[in-house]
């Protein structure tokens, strides 16, 4: 299975990208599934498979970690970027959409309350403003509104960039079997703080101090970036990628706990990292595969107000069971062309003019 290398990652890993959008569609479908079927009284969290999409979040954290050390890991050690100028990129990456959803959030909730269609929305207090804005609402164990529920991971991502630098630093002297040791130590004084102190097992922390949550998980794609410099796999067709899809579906199917399914992301992980290596073109290398990964954070944040605002006009119309929920599956496909509107006006074009403004060591 593995074999010692010292040919390094190409800059670009297509399919990583492209695996982007469908970890994020996975949470999207996840929380359409607990609206839709939640309605009938059965607990999505009971049903084998889609009970294990909401992890998709935990994906993205693994990736992350991965990602930003193949991106910065040689950057940031010979000088080539400040960790001044990492910092604008990743406020470039994230923040333009961010804040434009939560206002949007904002004025849609307000707005359906005004018209006389739903219930008060929580407050805008201003330490739920202060904590949105700066991207703090993930980091303390408070009672805060929560306006757009996915924007608690970005809030946590946040965390994680901010200590990336530092990391990095520490985690690249050491071999990466020690790397990998410390992220399962992580993962274990952190899986004990949430249960033993938040009272919830750590895969579901999400407003409520989630930075213990995406923690090892950052340790652990950064682990894993190291140890597959050393190392490559020998097994990376197609068939290969499949068959691992295949086993992360039986072990969602059979509801394992969710550290196994964090394990099983990792082996994709690297798996598709390593078709990148071998210069592999498959499905999820392809111009449109890879489109939608790069769409895929206006596609995590949207779906929610999307949803919403698609539940609050059904309260107006009054429809039929049968057509809500066809309106609601309409909603769903949706995501992704209001996804493509807002890569193409507000996430690209403010990341580019944010990091050709204020970055010194230019894109």
């Amino acid at each position: 299975m593995l074999e010692k290398t010292n040919i390094p990652y190409p800059a670009d890993l297509p399919v990583l990208t492209s695996l982007r959008f469908w970890a994020a569609y996975g949470v999207a479908f996840f929380h359409y599934c607990v609206i839709s079927i939640g309605n009938t009284g059965i607990d999505v969290m009971n049903i084998p498979v889609i009970s294990k999409f909401h992890l998709g979040v935990d994906f993205f954290f693994v990736l992350s970690g991965f990602i930003l050390t193949h991106v910065y890991r040689e950057k940031l050690a010979q000088g080539k970027i400040s960790i001044r100028d990492f910092y604008i990129k990743r406020i470039a990456r994230v923040y333009p959409v961010f804040m434009t959803i939560f206002f949007l959030t904002l004025i849609e909730l307000y707005g359906f309350y005004a018209l006389g269609v739903t219930d008060k929305p929580e407050s805008v207090t201003p330490i739920n403003f202060i904590l949105y804005t700066l991207g703090l609402h993930a980091w303390l164990n408070i009672e805060i509104a929560k306006f757009n529920p996915p924007s608690w991971s970005i809030s946590a991502e946040w965390f994680a960039y901010l200590l990336f630098p530092f990391m990095l630093w520490g985690m690249g002297r050491l071999h990466y079997l020690v790397q990998l040791c410390i992220s399962v130590l992580c993962a274990v004084i952190c899986w004990e703080l949430a249960e033993k102190v938040l009272g919830e097992p750590l895969t579901q922390l999400t407003f409520n101090m989630g930075i213990l949550r995406i923690l090892p998980e950052f340790l652990f794609g950064m682990a894993l970036y190291q140890a597959g410099l050393r190392y490559r796999l020998r097994l990376h067709s197609t068939a290969a990628f499949f068959a691992l899809v295949g086993i992360m579906l039986l072990a969602m199917a059979f509801l394992i706990p969710d550290y196994g399914i964090v394990i099983i992301f990792g082996a994709i992980i690297l798996l598709g990292a390593e078709q990148g290596r071998a210069g592999y073109t498959g499905p999820l290398t392809r111009k449109n595969p890879v489109y939608l990964g790069e769409i895929s954070y206006s596609v995590y944040l949207l779906h929610i107000p999307m949803l919403e605002m698609t539940l609050s006009i059904l309260k107006t119309l009054h429809l039929p069971d049968d057509s809500a929920m066809a309106a609601i599956a309409l909603c769903f496909i949706g995501i992704i062309p209001a996804a493509m509107l807002s890569y193409a006006v507000i996430e690209h074009p403010a990341r580019i003019y944010i990091i050709k403004r204020f970055v010194k060591s230019g894109l």
